[in-house]
């Protein structure tokens, strides 16, 4: 038998406050030696002030009305409330309360917006729901006219933030907002081709040994964006239809919309009409990036149709086809949301 002595056990400690204070760690941008509370996320603690709290959120008002029990914890003399949020979202929270950030177009930050939808909806702070509501309803509109104009600060910002439209949608999903949903897809199918929506965008790390990551869209996010990008197809197919494409008289002869009756270069109009059902077909959906024109002239210019005096089409014809392209377009654009099935009947959690 052994003589040696068995080591000494470690005592525990009686005070849990104690313990907890050996894993716990102070936030370095929030701990104000004048506070009145301190919030806890995980192992991180922030001594803010009451008032900050209670003048924003009517939960958090309602909260500390209450009167406190005997031996709520404390730490130095301020009651210590736990929550179950992220060190991210509190952190962001605080700085936005003390005014550290604001939001806004030129500098939208999604950590912040994030913050900003999900405690505001958790703790009713309404000016959180209402600043970033704006902002993502700004960039993602409703009308088609207004999405022509957003898409193109959507793309400054994905230059400096390449991860933006796969959190925006999955932020959307998250938080019920799908009214977004239409222009933020659109948004995608313009950017990005069917590898990059289906298995993610890869994102280079900054810091030498860290492994790249991949933001992907979330599974339902994923269904309906597919299903809306095969839909695309139909403004196109619109546009096949109304040209006249597979459309013949009592006589068996073709009928086309162009060249059309006011025509004044039938010969010239003809051949562009050949090379305009080409292109049509082109800018279907395919595994490239989505083309979505703004103007029957884009099309004409994109495929090459425009020849060295001008356009392949007298000015009759342009005008036709401009009407046309004009109406499959809207048409596209108000039946699109019918192609996200999950979200057809739904409002935005603030509606």
């Amino acid at each position: 038998m052994s003589n040696e002595t068995p080591p000494a056990k470690r005592k525990r400690t009686e005070d849990p406050a104690a313990e907890d204070a050996e894993t716990t760690k102070r936030s370095a941008r929030f701990w104000f030696d004048d506070g009145n509370v301190v919030l806890q996320a995980g192992n991180t603690q922030f001594r803010v002030h009451r008032s900050h709290l209670v003048l924003h959120s009517e939960i958090m008002k309602d909260c500390f009305s209450c009167p406190q029990p005997d031996g709520v914890p404390a730490v130095e003399g301020c009651p210590l409330v736990h929550l179950p949020d992220s060190v991210q979202d509190i952190e962001n929270l605080c700085a936005l309360l003390y005014g550290l950030y604001h939001i806004d177009v030129q500098g939208i930050d999604t950590s912040y917006l994030g913050t900003m939808i999900r405690m505001g909806r958790k703790y009713d702070i309404s000016f959180f729901k209402i600043s970033a509501l704006k902002c993502l309803r700004d960039l993602f509109p409703r009308t088609l006219e207004e999405w022509d104009v957003s898409h193109l600060e959507v793309k400054k910002i994905i230059l400096r933030s390449p991860p933006f439209l796969f959190e925006v949608v999955n932020m959307a999903y998250e938080n019920h907002i799908p009214s977004i949903l239409p222009a933020a897809f659109l948004s995608m199918y313009k950017l990005y081709n069917l590898g990059t929506l289906t298995s993610g965008l890869k994102l280079k790390s900054n810091l030498p040994g860290e492994p790249d990551q991949r933001i992907m869209l979330e599974p339902l996010a994923l269904i309906d964006c597919l299903n809306g990008r095969t839909s695309m197809g139909s403004l196109t197919q619109w546009m096949l239809d109304d040209i006249g494409l597979g459309t013949w008289n009592l006589d068996g002869d073709a009928i086309y919309a162009v060249p059309c009756y006011d025509c004044t270069d039938k010969p010239m109009c003809s051949k562009g009409l050949t090379e305009l059902f080409a292109a049509l077909v082109r800018l279907g959906v395919n595994s490239r990036q989505i083309q979505i024109p703004k103007t029957f002239l884009e099309i004409c210019d994109t495929y090459r149709l425009l020849e060295e005096e001008g356009n392949p089409f007298c000015d009759p014809c342009m005008l036709v086809l401009q009407e046309i392209f004009d109406k499959n377009r809207i048409a596209m654009w108000d039946e699109f949301p019918a192609n996200l099935p999950s979200w057809r009947d739904t409002k935005d959690f603030d509606t």
